[in-house]
């Protein structure tokens, strides 16, 4: 049986018996690598998990924080998008993306000099990317219902909407510690993901042979 139709090759469908080589010798060089070095892995994923228990004890704090470092992000993106805006070829594509580039650079700049005003515009995103993504997977789950798994889709959807619901009806009040408390758990799960990354990676020779 041919190179091409050997379920074992991982490279390219084209690729001839050499670069399949390079390929694997490339890969077992990036896990060794990882696995060397999974100590980094390990403070990173720490401080993570740190800074995530803080930002949910002191909400207020990392609402503020979040505000300002999402005011930041605008301000810059808006700048790049105004030079960027420049280089379209007709003159709506130009006026538009110069138009909205000017509209982050002005949203930013209010949220840099009023975080306050940009915590409560950070708890509205929040509500409306929880009920955006709990009606998608509501909808997905309700298409998909003969399948396994479809009403934990619908359930997570459902208690998705729930929680956008539950934050929307709260503003003003909840708009102090909802962005803290949302960042918080963010750097919790990322620090978890990096931890067990660290721990996965202490076995290379196991993973890179099933590649």
């Amino acid at each position: 049986m041919g190179a091409d139709h050997d379920p074992a090759h991982r490279g390219p469908p084209d690729a001839t018996p050499e670069e399949a080589e390079t390929t694997s010798a490339l890969a077992f060089e990036a896990g060794k690598s990882v696995a060397e070095h999974s100590w980094l892995l390990y403070v990173g994923g720490g401080a993570c998990v740190v800074a995530g228990i803080a930002a949910i004890a002191l909400p207020v704090i990392a609402s503020l924080a979040a505000a300002v470092a999402f005011g930041a992000c605008l301000l810059f993106s808006g700048s790049v998008g105004v030079f960027a805006a420049f280089r379209g070829r007709d003159h709506w594509q130009i006026a538009s993306a110069f138009g909205l580039s000017l509209l982050a650079i002005l949203a930013g700049g209010l949220m840099l000099v009023q975080p306050v005003a940009g915590i409560f515009a950070l708890t509205t995103l929040i509500a409306a990317w929880l009920a955006a993504g709990g009606v998608l997977r509501t909808f997905y789950g309700f298409r998909r219902r003969h399948e396994r798994g479809a009403g934990w889709m619908i359930a997570s959807g459902i208690l998705s909407m729930a929680v956008a619901l539950l934050v929307w009806f709260g503003l003003p009040f909840n708009a102090v510690w909802v962005p803290g408390v949302v960042l918080g758990l963010d750097l919790i799960i990322w620090g978890v993901l990096l931890i067990a990354l660290a721990i996965y990676s202490k076995s290379p020779p196991s993973v890179l042979t099933t590649s």
